[in-house]
This record gives C-alpha cells, structure tokens and sequence, in this order.
C-alpha cells in the first residue's frame, strides 16, 4: 500500500495523528493518552 493511501486510512480513523517522513518508513506519531483507542482500531 503507497503511503499516501495508507495515511489516508489512517487519517480516517485517527484525524489528529501525526506523520513523520524523513526516513525509510512511515512513522506514525500519536499521543500517549490517545494510543490504546488508536492501536485497537
């Protein structure tokens, strides 16, 4: 899955996550308090 597509998805489901792409990878950054409801998802 492109990045695009998949911040898309993720955006959708969490709008206030955060992306990180310098590198390699698409990181994903997300508040501490909000992590649990968004990994569940």
């Amino acid at each position: 899955m492109p990045f695009e597509e998949l911040k898309s998805n993720i955006t959708a489901i969490h709008p206030p996550a955060v992306f990180d792409e310098t590198g390699e990878w698409l990181n994903i950054i997300v508040e501490a308090k909000e992590w649990k409801e968004f990994a569940n998802q």
